[in-house]
């Protein structure tokens, strides 16, 4: 009887199994080899049924995966043989299609992947851009440049254009970023749901503008609030505890969460686009 013993199961880049293959003389040599740790596994011929693979103290998942299918392989291909048919000509009739009803909904793993982008980027936008207009107000109050400017215009109209003017900034950032997620989309051959997700992005962008108004008028008043550059973290606390609930319930609500999220004033900036993507909202 010819037995085979497997050695040397080294991964590289946790993607390739090598095994090394020593023939001995019987079961008894093949187990006083993995006694010894001389091997990491055995394989013997336990009947014309099947084999056996042989550990010491625990199984070899990588052994009892990679084996198990060759065996099986093997086994496949030497009945094929004996019955006079290859191994195409056995598995004849096997072939599984998959026919989609609605090709063009988005596949759900992309739409996890496109809430998320969403989510993201609006916390992005509103932090960076909404933290900018909150630090220009302190600094032009802290060093009374504010008196200086209130003498030659109202002050109303001077909020209007810090928030105006990172608004724009804020939307010009946003719709570089999703021109670019597009375009990858297509790229990588996922041009059939480019339409769909084009869509929802279009929205977020509408969405978008509509929320970092508002959210950029609070910026200012946490801002005003703020006599120096050091209150600015304490007066600015619950509008940044206000876009991370925005930015969880756009990644981990789901079903009537986020159907009731996607209604709701803030929150719907991230939740109705992701559920847009997803083709599961009406048009209005």
């Amino acid at each position: 009887m010819v037995i085979e013993t497997a050695n040397g199961l080294a991964s590289a880049a946790d993607t390739d199994t090598t095994f090394t293959a020593h023939v001995v003389a019987d079961r008894t040599a093949v187990e006083q080899l993995v006694r010894d740790d001389a091997v990491e596994v055995g394989l013997v011929r336990a009947d014309p049924t099947g084999w056996q693979l042989i550990g010491k103290t625990s199984e070899n998942d990588d052994a009892t995966t990679y084996i198990t299918a060759a065996a099986q392989q093997i086994a496949l291909q030497r009945n094929a043989a004996e019955a006079g048919l290859s191994l195409e000509e056995l598995g004849r009739g096997a072939a599984v299609n998959y026919e989609l009803l609605e090709k063009g909904a988005v596949d759900p793993g992309l739409s996890k992947i496109v809430a998320f982008v969403f989510a993201f980027l609006f916390y992005l936008a509103s932090v960076l851009f909404g933290m900018s207009i909150a630090q220009s107000v302190v600094e032009e109050k802290q060093n009374r440049i504010v008196e200086i400017l209130a003498s030659a215009m109202p002050l109303r109209q001077l909020l209007i254009g810090k928030v105006a003017g990172n608004t724009v900034l804020a939307f010009a950032q946003l719709a570089l970023f999703v021109g670019a997620g597009l375009a990858g989309l297509a790229a990588t051959g996922k041009g059939a749901q480019l339409g769909q997700i084009a869509g929802a992005a279009g929205w977020s962008i509408v969405f978008f503008l509509v929320g970092f108004l508002a959210l950029a008028s609070l910026w200012a008043v946490a801002g005003s609030l703020a006599t120096r550059s050091e209150d600015l973290q304490s007066t600015a606390t619950p509008l940044s505890m206000l876009i991370m609930i925005v930015l969880f319930a756009g990644i981990f609500l789901d079903g009537t969460g986020r159907v009731i999220a996607s209604y709701i004033p803030i929150t719907s900036i991230v939740a109705m686009p992701s559920r847009l993507a997803e083709g599961t909202a009406a048009w209005w």
